[in-house]
């Protein structure tokens, strides 16, 4: 876990407060359940970035999809022109 995926590690474990005996009945702290509540707003932030990230690239995907089609029909539009005037003056 180095690199990027080490910060988030270490920002979602720094509220992490072990305890200092154990329990019987396993239970979890009110430390503990601090830490869970840090760990599941990272990763509830984490996800909301990348679906950011998801649709702005969707949005960009699309937008050169159309500039693509655009250029497209304006090619064929051309090259019917030019058969059309070609075809006019043999007669």
């Amino acid at each position: 876990m180095r690199g990027m995926w080490q910060a988030v590690f270490d920002r979602g474990t720094a509220g992490f407060k072990p305890e200092r005996q154990g329990r019987a009945d396993g239970g979890r702290t009110v430390d503990d359940t601090d830490c869970l509540s840090e760990n599941a707003a990272v990763w509830r932030q984490i996800a909301r970035a990348v679906s950011g990230f998801v649709h702005d690239f969707k949005g960009f995907k699309d937008e050169m999809n159309d500039q693509g089609l655009q250029q497209t029909e304006e090619r064929m539009t051309m090259l019917d022109r030019k058969m059309n005037f070609a075809g006019a003056g043999t007669c």
